[in-house]
């Protein structure tokens, strides 16, 4: 068996790899990207889950770009959202 994951990004990307995936270009001007929320707090992109300790999470859901658009108020603004990772804390 692999290595024991040290981080979100390491378990997101074992058991849901295709979360992690950019698949379409929207813009020249702006990245695609998937965001990262915490709660209800933005975070940035899925680099961030890099700093994460897998045990911080109780929940991870993903949402598709027009879903993370409608349930979280503002993320598009200014963004070209792929999806979102919302990590839910205790």
């Amino acid at each position: 068996m692999g290595a024991e994951a040290t981080n979100l990004y390491d378990v997101i990307r074992r058991l849901r790899p295709r979360w992690l995936q950019v698949r379409s270009t929207r813009s020249l001007n702006m990245e695609t990207e998937i965001a990262v929320m915490q709660n209800d707090m933005y975070l940035g992109t899925a680099e961030v889950l890099k700093q994460m300790a897998p045990e911080l999470a109780y929940e991870i859901q993903y949402l598709e770009g027009a879903r993370a658009a409608t349930a979280i108020p503002g993320l598009m603004s200014g963004r070209h959202i792929e999806g979102a990772i919302i990590v839910l804390t205790r």
